[in-house]
């Protein structure tokens, strides 16, 4: 039995407790906690695992929600406000005789100025503002710059300039051959379909609807067409009916297609070196033709040059006779004889009785 002055002290689940006791002459005496050793093992466990929930909370970065930053900025905006006209209020009611008019003035501007701060939002350039009031989407987006707007609200700021998606895809020819084609399509959102948009579509995002549509449409004209339009002169055509297809789509909510350009494609290689023989044969082929162009013209050109001699023998043939001979022989023989060297004219010994001369 212990004595009345004996306490207990302080216990830890099922473990032994700690006691202490008092014994004469007023000595205190400390008993520590006796605990079997399965017990101190998770008595152990768990103050470590307490330790490091401590560690791992304290180590957690510290990142800073913007938009709840801003929510509270602007909540303190509009309680100053509401504690300045609180202020004012009351020394007009109780003390408007003791308070001088520049400091009802001075507080009255200040309280001015945050109402007005607190409603101001700008837009940036090449963007427009979509309100949401606690969740709640306003049919009408702010244009870009200073605007005016309820001070509980948040400025979600979304882009209207042109973007670009681009889609590196499989797809399959009219022939039935997998072609890798290349593509990329500009577009922007329309102003006005942002506020439908961030209230329809999953995360207020158009490439949830744009991607998809754009592979659908694009395989759609691919599987229609054959394979050699897609690297010839005709993929501008495709490209043209890829971006109104397209539009027709996407268009009804907001997107503006602008450009579809097919940048390049793929074939396979045996698809390609076939190609590649048969534009070389084509190639030797005009080659050839270029070679037997060549050709005719020049026996062209040389049977019109015979031709022409021709005509000239004949011409000189009917124009000279006899008589005619025999007078530039007897010219010739005259300028002859007029020279200085040595020689001798026997008249009329020659054949057609033309001069002989015989030189020395």
């Amino acid at each position: 039995m212990q004595p009345w002055y004996r306490t207990r002290g302080w216990c830890y689940g099922t473990a032994s407790c700690a006691s202490a006791t008092i014994d004469p002459p007023w000595t205190l005496n400390f008993h520590p906690p006796v605990m079997p050793h399965g017990k101190v093992r998770h008595l152990a466990n768990d103050i470590q695992s307490v330790a490091k929930a401590e560690v791992q909370v304290s180590a957690a970065p510290n990142k800073p929600n913007r938009k709840n930053l801003r929510k509270v900025t602007e909540m303190i905006y509009v309680a100053i406000t509401l504690l300045a006209l609180l202020i004012v209020s009351f020394f007009v009611k109780w003390e408007s005789n003791a308070v001088p008019p520049w400091v009802k003035g001075a507080i009255i501007a200040l309280a001015a100025i945050f109402t007005v701060f607190s409603m101001v939002r700008t837009v940036p350039n090449g963007s427009c503002g979509v309100v949401d009031l606690f969740g709640v989407i306003q049919p009408t987006a702010l244009d870009p710059g200073i605007n005016f707007v309820n001070p509980f609200a948040d400025v979600i700021h979304k882009p209207t300039r042109t973007q670009e998606i681009k889609e590196t895809m499989i797809t399959p020819s009219k022939e039935g051959l997998s072609c890798e084609l290349e593509v990329s399509c500009f577009f922007h959102v329309k102003k006005e379909a942002w506020p439908v948009m961030m209230q329809t579509v999953q995360n207020g995002d158009p490439l949830v609807l744009l991607e998809p549509n754009f592979r659908s449409v694009t395989r759609d004209i691919t599987t229609t067409s054959e394979a050699k339009a897609l690297y010839t002169a005709d993929r501008t055509i495709l490209a043209g009916k890829l971006k109104t297809d397209l539009a027709t789509v996407v268009g009804p909510r907001g997107i503006t297609i602008e450009e579809t350009p097919m940048r390049s494609l793929k074939l396979p290689a045996s698809v390609s070196e076939a190609i590649n023989a048969k534009a070389t044969a084509e190639q030797e082929a005009q080659k050839m033709e270029f070679v037997l162009q060549k050709e005719r013209q020049e026996a062209e050109r040389k049977r019109i040059e015979a031709q022409g001699i021709k005509d000239f023998q004949k011409i000189i043939s009917e124009s000279i006779s006899d008589k005619l001979l025999a007078w530039k022989g007897i010219e010739a023989t005259m300028d002859i004889a007029k020279s200085e060297n040595a020689k001798t004219v026997i008249i009329g010994s020659g054949k057609n009785g033309l001069p002989i001369i015989l030189g020395q």
